[in-house]
């Protein structure tokens, strides 16, 4: 399974988050063992032995360390070298820490403490053993659906907890939820949080127009930039959900902007098409379209909405029509977001326009300035070679007339006056033989 690009603070990276965004997976379910780290045996704040390291992200380093009181295991969080001197980053670490220390749930990963390594922030969360959902789903490609609504049922219970703290969560994926050897599932990974209560007061974490997450789970609303909240969590809880059961997400593209437009735009493809005839259950898939609804106000408005349908599709009950969105009205897209990207689409069109007659251009002036320069050497070039010959010509002419030997004088052809004087001398030759005679 590929891992999806990153879009973060309007930068695009390649690659998974690694145990930043799942270090509560051990290592022994990672695709590459990290290299060895000087901290690993290290005592960090007096507090916490590095055992080992379990991997790395785009801000962070995670390790596997044991706490020097209590012996248990923690995750410890790291931010980058490079970066522990980057204003910005540093306050959007706080920002975990707060988003995380505000949330105790059993479906979350609990936070422990904080603190400083060497002018390093550094996090301590649980520790849980088990595999991610994304390394689950790279193993067995799809999963059965009451397996999927367990998950789901417990991955909201998580929700509706940071739902009360006004957590946004902004980065739900696979790799970022964790299924314990128990079964319990945990949500980590709060580095994208975003307190609502505290967003005024948070400048320049998050400005209109930057967007943050990972395409191939973002809400339209969130690939455009905009303001989010709760319902754009639930909307990426369906896109997870969506992949569970069909083995693909409702939405992908050749690129990150192609997926982000076909969120905005696209209506994805039923359960039934997605997996190529299998059956669902028509509650199912209304509860699946009402989770992916294009427009916040049709989806659900609470976590505990999602648990009560999640019951109710468990044990085979059907779910209330006029409580779903119709498929047709999730399909439609409002005209002001079809004019802007008309716009951009007629904006790159012309830039495209202008540089290829740019480069049009450019390529006729080199190619005229190509045949001037041939001409240029080529002239150059006949006039040296008929001076040399015009002089050797010369060189014949002006030979004694009593010299019989004729010179090669290459291709030109010799003036009329060599002719003449040859003919001359034959014919004085011959009026000698006579006269001997």
């Amino acid at each position: 399974m590929n891992t999806p690009t990153e879009i973060v603070e309007g930068t695009s990276t390649s690659g998974d988050h690694s145990a930043a965004s799942n270090p509560a997976t051990h290592r022994s379910w990672m695709d590459k063992p990290e290299a060895a780290d000087p901290l690993c045996g290290q005592i960090v704040d007096r507090s916490y032995k590095v055992k080992d390291r379990l991997g790395s992200g785009g801000m962070s380093v995670v390790y596997l360390a044991e706490e020097l009181i209590t012996k248990r295991l923690v995750a410890l969080k790291l931010i980058r070298s490079d970066l522990s001197c980057d204003g910005r980053h540093v306050r959007r670490f706080q920002l975990e820490a707060r988003a995380a220390g505000k949330l105790q749930h059993q479906n979350i990963a609990t936070l422990y403490s904080c603190g400083l390594h060497e002018n390093q922030p550094y996090l301590a969360m649980e520790y849980v053993g088990g595999e991610s959902l994304a390394q689950m789903l790279e193993r067995r490609q799809t999963l059965p659906l009451d397996e999927t609504l367990e998950i789901a049922r417990q991955l909201c219970s998580a929700l509706a907890a940071a739902q009360q703290q006004r957590v946004v969560h902004r980065d739900i994926k696979p790799s970022n939820i964790v299924i314990s050897n128990d079964n319990c599932v945990k949500l980590i990974d709060f580095g994208l949080a975003k307190i609502v209560a505290e967003s005024s007061s948070q400048p320049g974490l998050t400005k209109t127009g930057e967007v943050f997450g990972t395409p191939l789970y973002m809400s339209p609303e969130q690939c455009e930039g905009r303001k989010v909240d709760c319902r754009s969590d639930y909307y990426s809880v369906g896109c997870v959900i969506y992949q569970c059961l069909t083995g693909i997400t409702p939405h992908v593209g050749y690129s990150p902007m192609e997926t982000i437009y076909r969120h905005i735009h696209h209506r994805p493809l039923s359960l039934k098409e997605a997996t190529l005839g299998k059956e669902f259950p028509d509650s199912s898939q209304r509860f699946i379209d009402k989770l992916l609804a294009k427009e916040a106000d049709n989806r659900y408005q609470m976590a505990t909405e999602i648990g009560t349908d999640i019951d109710k599709l468990s044990h085979g009950e059907d779910l209330e029509s006029d409580a779903i969105e119709d498929r047709s009205s999730s399909a439609r897209f409002s005209r002001e977001r079809q004019q802007m990207f008309q716009r951009i689409d007629l904006d790159n069109i012309r830039k495209n326009i202008r540089r290829d007659q740019h480069r049009g251009t450019e390529k006729r002036i080199i190619l005229c300035l190509a045949i001037a320069l041939v001409c240029i050497l080529g002239y150059g070039l006949f006039l040296v070679l008929s001076a040399s010959e015009n002089k050797r010509a010369d060189d014949v002419i002006n030979q004694p007339a009593n010299s019989h030997k004729i010179k090669a004088v290459g291709p030109l052809f010799l003036p009329y006056k060599f002719f003449l004087n040859e003919s001359e001398e034959h014919h004085n030759l011959n009026k000698d033989l006579r006269i001997h005679h």
